[in-house]
């Protein structure tokens, strides 16, 4: 079993933009289960790709997960927020 994680854009891009409508659409959506919702998207969307195994579940679940640190990342940069400003 090859270890490998690739990530393909399109499942990460995918997710961010769900997570993005999600969280400024849906008031009463919770922000506790976006990152839940992102992780389950980004494996139905890489089976959907790639066709099922477990390599590409674990694979779809940290590319969702991964949409949810780049998004907090990019929320960062863009406020200007340090994380040591604290």
């Amino acid at each position: 079993m090859d270890f490998n994680i690739i990530f393909d854009p399109t499942v990460i891009a995918g997710c961010c933009a769900l997570g993005y409508i999600l969280k400024n659409s849906f008031e009463s959506f919770p922000n506790r289960l976006i990152p839940l919702t992102l992780a389950l998207t980004g494996i139905f969307i890489y089976i959907g790709l790639q066709g099922i195994s477990i390599e590409n579940i674990v694979s779809g679940c940290v590319m969702g997960l991964a949409s949810v640190g780049l998004h907090q990342n990019f929320v960062k940069y863009i406020e200007g927020i340090d994380e040591y400003e604290r």
